[in-house]
């Protein structure tokens, strides 16, 4: 049970999805939650999960037959989401492996060239990263800064990217730049996908708040050269991939809090049970433990229906941006409260850097902000009402 396996027998997953999820539990049981002081004593990299995911089928998962791989459709990607965030060892390894998502782009909008190029090295195990954010621009894009120009059969890259999910450590980097600063907004930005380490690139490993190992990278360019046919999708058309992407992303990542959120409430149920307080009574059976307990679990059932419904819309082809922000929106804030309500019935014990319910804490905050803010997503939804 602790080792990522809750109480409840839901699943939002149908089919050879279900039976991917049996092979990702299994993946993440051995090569995460197992191997966890690895991973923070520093005697095993980041790396070494998507080389063992990749050799698995968990990593690349979404990559055509014809490449070499199974062709899975998106929700593949939130069967991993959903997974690390039940395991114990994310609030050590963080979103990492889930950066994978990106792929959707190459495939969506890559030229022939380009995928030939990186589909290989992404099966090979090669890290992925989304460059968007800026030090000026998050969620909003219309401050973005980095630009591109192009230069006979390549573009020149220079700006700066922060905040960027295992951008330190990425081999393929897909970067959203201004390209043409007389055209409407949305057609002001385009996409490519940069090879990291290479000329003009530099970058560095920024700690944050709940993820010890993977961290978050800020990148600098300075003429870095891209081949034009990394081109991601048609010039303009960045801010259009990128929104096929986040409309996922926003699913995946809400996925993955109510994971987190099921795997601390299982924790506390288990400490429940045993810690003894008042006259030697275990604290499960004193009232506000059990409304306490009543509550959260009321919660994460309305969380994991909306889920459920979010997946069925994706599978039909019918989910929308907005259905992806209410999906993270409410989930996200789901979590937020039953991670919070979790450590506050662990008492001291819970505060307790050795104790993971901590370091669920820590990592838990960053839901709610990252592949959108939770108050620009409601700007979002209400401009749709």
């Amino acid at each position: 049970m602790i080792n990522g396996k809750p109480f409840r027998s839901y699943s939002p997953f149908v089919g050879d999805e279900e039976l991917f999820r049996g092979a990702v539990r299994s993946f993440l049981d051995r090569e995460v939650d197992a191997r966890v002081a690895e991973y923070e004593d520093g005697s095993l990299p980041i790396r070494h999960l998507w080389k063992v995911g990749a050799s698995e089928g968990i990593i690349g998962v979404r990559v055509p037959e014809q490449f070499g791989g199974q062709g899975a459709p998106a929700i593949f990607n939130i069967v991993v989401s959903y997974e690390l965030g039940r395991s114990i060892g994310y609030a050590t390894v963080g979103t990492s492996i889930c950066t994978d998502n990106a792929t959707n782009l190459l495939l969506v909008g890559g030229s022939d060239a380009a995928k030939a190029e990186l589909l290989p090295r992404i099966l090979d195990g090669q890290i992925q990263a989304m460059g968007f954010t800026e030090p000026d621009a998050g969620t909003n894009s219309s401050n973005l800064r980095t630009s591109a120009r192009r230069d006979g059969d390549e573009w020149v890259i220079n700006g700066n990217k922060c905040f960027i999910s295992m951008g330190d450590q990425a081999d393929i980097i897909y970067v959203v730049t201004r390209t043409d600063g007389d055209a409407d907004r949305a057609g002001r930005f385009t996409l490519f996908a940069v090879d990291a380490p290479t000329d003009g690139l530099q970058r560095r490993k920024l700690d944050a708040l709940g993820l010890p190992v993977h961290g978050l990278g800020e990148l600098f360019f300075d003429d870095v050269r891209v081949p034009a046919h990394r081109m991601i999708g048609p010039l303009g058309g960045g801010l259009k991939m990128l929104s096929g992407m986040m409309a996922i992303d926003r699913v995946q990542t809400p996925a993955r809090a109510l994971g987190q959120a099921e795997l601390a409430l299982d924790l506390v149920i288990e400490y429940a049970k045993i810690r003894r307080v008042h006259e030697g009574r275990p604290l499960i059976e004193f009232q506000n433990t059990k409304m306490k307990l009543a509550e959260m679990a009321t919660q994460i059932r309305a969380a994991q229906t909306l889920l459920t419904e979010a997946l069925d819309k994706m599978r039909n082809g019918v989910l929308t941006n907005t259905d992806s922000a209410i999906c993270k929106v409410f989930l996200t804030d789901v979590s937020a409260r039953v991670v919070d309500e979790s450590v506050q019935l662990f008492g001291a014990n819970g505060l307790a850097g050795e104790n993971v319910m901590s370091r669920i804490y820590a990592s838990n905050r960053q839901f709610r902000i990252l592949a959108g803010t939770s108050e620009l997503l409601k700007i979002s939804i209400a401009s749709r009402l």
